[in-house]
This record gives C-alpha cells, structure tokens and sequence, in this order.
C-alpha cells in the first residue's frame, strides 16, 4: 500500500505573511547572528523584542501577537 501524501501547512501560512525583508553585508548578517545568540533566541525573537521595546521606549501601542 503507498504511503498518503503530507497534506502542506496551509491553515497557518495562509493567515501569515512576509512583513519585512532585510539585506545586509555578509558582515552585518554575523553581528545579527550574534546578537541573537547573546540573546540566546532565534533572529526573529531576538528583532521582535528589539521592536517592543522600541515601541515601549517611545510610548507607542503595544503591537498585537505575531503569529497565531
């Protein structure tokens, strides 16, 4: 008997969607890296956090919940 396809994650990726794309030096991307790994949590933890608080520093709404 074959084996039944993997049904593609859909029902998440159709409510999210690409936000910001950054390009960098080569440079720039490995102080990225380290800077999460300082922070001890992936690249996209470790902007969102600067974002919030950013967005706190300056008395800014606080955002809602980047993903679902």
């Amino acid at each position: 008997m074959a084996k039944k396809k993997a049904k593609p994650v859909q029902a998440e990726t159709a409510r999210q969607k690409n936000i910001v794309v950054l390009r960098g030096t080569e440079e720039w991307k490995a102080w990225l890296d380290s800077l999460a790994e300082t922070n001890n949590a992936p690249i996209t933890v470790t902007i969102e956090q600067a974002l919030r608080e950013m967005s706190d520093r300056l008395k800014h709404r606080k955002p809602p919940r980047r993903t679902p």
